[in-house]
């Protein structure tokens, strides 16, 4: 009898070893969870910047007001390259007068100006694009 209460107590401090490594192995298995779950956010955000970038040629010509200030949100630091890029491109295609309706449509060429003078809107009111359009000429 005396030995089958020492062989319970030694499974019982065996069962209680196994269960602190299984809540350890518990606690690091959540810890790499969320650190996949961060990286994976981090990844997402990697690629929507990636295919940002490969949307550029697209955003071309605009052909509203709606398109410009779509446009004028997805101008940041880390696209106003890519756009500077996409803009130089489509004006050195042909002369100025014709290539710039593969930037802004003709319409819009007519209602807007650098200040918004004269009746017209200004360009000046969507700054991101204006500074790709002046940082053609830098």
């Amino acid at each position: 009898m005396k030995e089958l209460r020492v062989w319970v107590r030694d499974l019982h401090g065996k069962l209680d070893a196994n269960t602190k490594t299984i809540e350890a192995n518990t606690n690091q298995l959540a810890e790499c969870t969320q650190q996949i779950a961060k990286l994976t956010v981090l990844l997402q955000i990697f690629l929507k910047g990636k295919s940002k970038d490969a949307e550029v040629p697209d955003s071309f010509p605009i052909e509203s007001k709606e398109e410009l200030v779509a446009l004028e949100v997805k101008i940041c630091s880390s696209t106003k390259t890519a756009y500077l890029e996409t803009i130089t491109a489509i004006l050195s295609r042909n002369n100025l007068p014709k290539s710039i309706k593969g930037v802004l449509a003709e319409h819009l060429l007519c209602d807007f100006n650098i200040d918004g003078v004269n009746g017209k809107k200004a360009l000046k009111g969507f700054p991101g694009f204006f500074s790709v359009i002046v940082g053609m000429y830098n």
